[in-house]
């Protein structure tokens, strides 16, 4: 195997760990660009309300979404002072998602990943991709593609 197939093979194994509200959630690493702090965001007429605004990160221009907002987590986090970007890359495409803290990195199997419960709403089995037991603590992991698509549709039909 060469050398940045086994790297490319290590990262699909990594997941970000953050947190929103007291709710634990992982994304690939393989999709993270950066994490940074909180910048001030310029707000979009006529977007929906889980898109906070957009950014411009050293010349780049990058949406950023309200993961809370767009999950309908209603709850709030005990403290908000470790709040972050999470700056990922989607179809060579930058994007921001707004989260209370990012934990970690985590590494686990495929097969350590169950399916998440059939009885979620259905909008969010649409990029709720499992759910692992981590220290006995759940963590569900996020396919933050098929997020992205859905925001993509909704806001295009939106402008149409």
């Amino acid at each position: 195997m060469l050398e940045h197939e086994k790297t490319k093979l290590d990262l699909s194994q990594k997941y970000l760990n953050f947190k929103l509200a007291d709710e634990k959630f992982a994304i690939p690493l393989s999709i993270v660009r950066e994490v940074i702090a909180p910048l001030s965001l310029t707000e979009v007429p006529n977007y929906p309300s889980y898109y906070k605004g957009i950014i411009d990160l050293r010349g780049v221009i990058i949406p950023v979404i309200d993961l809370k907002l767009k999950m309908k987590i209603s709850k709030q986090s005990k403290s908000n002072k470790e709040s972050a970007f999470i700056i990922i890359n989607i179809d060579d495409q930058p994007f921001g998602i707004i989260t209370d803290t990012v934990d970690c990195v985590l590494e686990f199997k495929a097969d350590e990943i169950k399916e998440p419960p059939t009885n979620l709403d259905s909008s969010q089995l649409d990029y709720v991709s499992g759910v692992v037991n981590i220290d006995n603590s759940l963590v569900l992991t996020l396919d933050l593609n098929q997020l992205i698509k859905i925001n993509k549709n909704q806001a295009l039909n939106k402008a149409a």
